[in-house]
């Protein structure tokens, strides 16, 4: 939701003859009335609201200023669809004894603010099947306006229950603004249950959480906060790398953490968010963690410096008949010893890196990672389709990706991989279709090494719901 200048709110503000006629003569601010936010406390409004409360003795730009701050304040809670003002005159009110501007009086005025909540309760669920975790469940329920303060309750769960790759991911979001909108309180926990076996030969369960604090900026969000969490791997193979069999048992885990997220995206369709046209995304991640095992004298188990980050771009031509995107991911650890297992940076898969199984271009993961990718998406032609439009969901679309992750790349012997493939897609928040053919390889010539590569045909789909509810005030 996009924020006026005093200049936008100027035209937008609905003044009166009076006041209209009277812009050199003071104000007196007599009433604020808030239409259409009955779901929030009055405790809510009144922070929101407090550069309007603050006082009462105005000139006409000083009231319009102060407007557009509490307007500003109001939208940057994420609550409201539109948050308007209007200016109304209150003639026969009984004014008190206020300063005078020269030989003026003051106007006595009334401010009405209307508003238009979000759904504020949502409940959402998805099916997802693709050719390697088979199915997956996700389910979640979001309330908005938790304590009628627009804090944030997040509950999900996210499960995949055939091996090779079954997993249980729990989690529980709250979000609580503090007293300016743009800083917000964030605790959030999780519980896993993972089995490993196909890529690590192990399981692994971990239980944690972070709290810290969540800026809102334009199109961006930074987090400051601290984490902590317990791994414990179990059920190793015999066959299991040194890599997994150095972190078996109990750990803990606390880090500082940073985080920023950048996102300014244009979609072929922006009421609907189908498919991006246009536009950057960028995501970089930094932790300092301290790592210890339970019951054990030795502190030192794999303290480390971690920092991450991805870059997405998204450029069309021809009224969006042609999408190119252009991605590039890397990281790096720096560390004192021997990173845990769970730490690490691994890469393959069907959300990471097509053409290979789960985890598998380095199956031990690596201190060190990089990944290159282009995509270039094309409409259907007229004689499949059978449309004159580009502002279709189906989409063609050709890409190829290299990548490579080690824990050194002067010394290792792990080789870059490369992977082509062509297919269609069809992209929907609430659907989506996914068909294409894949060829990968490490480019090693001393090695024929398939182990890990899928080559041939990947698919998914992903069908969800969601009921959306208001929250009333009763």
């Amino acid at each position: 939701m996009s924020v006026g200048s005093v200049s936008d709110i100027q035209s937008q503000l609905l003044l009166d003859e009076i006041l209209t006629k009277s812009k050199a003569q003071p104000v007196y601010l007599n009433e604020v009335t808030v239409v259409g936010g009955d779901s929030f406390s009055n405790g809510f409004y009144k922070v929101l609201l407090a550069p309007l409360l603050s006082k009462s003795d105005y000139t006409l730009s000083q009231l319009m200023e102060s407007i557009e701050a509490s307007r500003t304040a109001l939208q940057k809670t994420d609550v409201f669809q539109s948050v308007n003002a209007v200016i109304r005159s209150k003639g026969n009110a009984i004014l008190p004894k206020v300063p005078k501007y020269g030989n003026d009086d003051p106007i006595s005025a009334l401010v009405i603010i209307n508003l238009q909540p979000i759904k504020l309760n949502s409940n959402a669920g998805f099916i997802r099947f693709n050719s390697q975790d088979y199915l997956s469940l996700d389910f979640n329920y979001v309330n908005n306006n938790c304590n009628k303060n627009a804090e944030m309750v997040d509950l999900g769960v996210s499960l995949t229950p055939y091996k090779p790759n079954n997993s249980m991911v729990s989690n529980a979001k709250f979000v609580s603004h503090l007293n300016n909108p743009s800083i917000r309180l964030l605790v959030d926990s999780f519980y896993a249950n993972q089995e490993n076996q196909e890529w690590l030969q192990s399981s692994e369960k971990s239980w944690g959480g972070i709290i810290g604090l969540l800026y809102k900026l334009p199109n961006a969000n930074a987090l400051t906060g601290v984490s902590f969490s317990e791994r414990t791997i179990h059920d190793v193979q015999d066959t299991a790398s040194d890599v997994v069999k150095k972190a078996v048992g109990d750990y803990t885990k606390l880090s500082i953490v940073n985080q920023l997220s950048y996102a300014n995206i244009d979609y072929i369709n922006n009421k609907t968010k189908n498919f991006p046209a246009n536009g950057v995304t960028l995501d970089v991640n930094k932790e300092i963690t301290f790592n210890r095992e339970l019951y054990s004298s030795d502190h030192n188990k794999g303290n480390f410096a971690k920092v991450s980050g991805s870059l997405n771009l998204f450029k069309s031509f021809f009224n969006n008949a042609i999408t190119a995107h252009g991605s590039v991911s890397a990281g790096s650890i720096w560390g004192n010893g021997p990173v845990h297992v769970s730490d690490r940076f691994y890469l393959g898969g069907y959300n990471s890196f097509r053409g290979f199984a789960k985890n598998a271009v380095n199956p031990e993961g690596g201190a060190l990672f990089y990944s290159l990718g282009t995509t270039l998406y094309t409409k259907i032609p007229q004689i499949i389709k059978g449309t004159r439009t580009a502002n279709n969901d189906l989409r063609f679309y050709v890409s190829s990706a290299v990548a490579n992750i080690s824990d050194n790349w002067v010394t290792s012997s792990s080789p870059d991989v490369v992977t082509f493939g062509l297919g269609i897609a069809y992209l929907n928040p609430w659907a989506s279709l996914d068909l294409g053919y894949y060829i990968s390889s490490r480019l090693d010539k001393y090695s024929e090494s398939t182990i890990g590569i899928r080559d041939g045909f990947q698919f998914s789909v992903s069908i969800g719901g969601s009921i959306l509810q208001w929250i009333n005030s009763s």
